[in-house]
């Protein structure tokens, strides 16, 4: 696991998906390493790492080394991370265990199993993660080009009989603002502003 951070970023995801959904129970650890996965490496950030996956300092001397601890991802239920939409969460005595169904904007699901309820939801919306991050950027320069504007270029010079009247001007069909009468809508209830 030292050499966790120098693979590939879906490999490294896969293996925090594997370490979260064989976990008996959430930790300072993998939350360190879910909040790792999500942002990034940084000189900071793989100190830590490399000081929580050591496993040679105990958790009371690695919380002190984190003085801005992670948030607590596989110990609570609040602490989403980003795109995080849990639909249904629940707990199957067969199984012993806890699922959770994500379910993405275009109606994608990912299922998930875990020993506990919220690293079941974090293991659910990982995989969703994964999936989104390892979808191909769309490439703007094959999209259609924007309509280009016509420009009306001002009169500079006038003179003093070439004035435009209101006749002259472009007459739009329907009025920009329709102004609705009282006796349009009788049964409607008057609106009041009260302070």
């Amino acid at each position: 696991m030292a050499d966790w951070a120098k693979t590939h970023p879906a490999a490294r995801l896969d293996e925090l998906l594997v370490s979260l959904s064989d976990a008996e129970e959430g930790g300072l650890t993998l939350d360190t390493l879910v909040a790792y996965a999500l942002a990034g490496a940084d000189l900071r950030t793989e100190t830590l790492r490399d000081v929580m996956t050591e496993g040679s300092f105990s958790l009371d001397v690695a919380g002190e080394l984190l003085d801005d601890r992670p948030p607590p991802f596989s110990r609570t239920l609040d602490a989403a991370i980003p795109g995080e939409n849990i639909v249904l969460a629940t707990y199957s005595n067969r199984r012993n265990q806890w699922a959770a169904v994500q379910r993405e904007a275009d109606g994608r699901e990912f299922v998930a199993w875990a020993a506990t309820e919220p690293l079941a939801r974090r293991v659910a919306a990982l995989q969703a993660y994964s999936e989104r991050q390892a979808e191909p950027v769309v490439n703007q320069a094959d999209e259609k080009p924007l309509p280009s504007l016509k420009s009306i270029e001002p009169k500079t010079m006038e003179s003093p009989g070439t004035r435009q009247s209101e006749a002259d001007l472009p007459k739009t069909e329907e009025p920009m603002v329709e102004k609705i009468t009282r006796g349009a809508r009788p049964n409607a209830p008057e609106w009041r502003i009260k302070f």
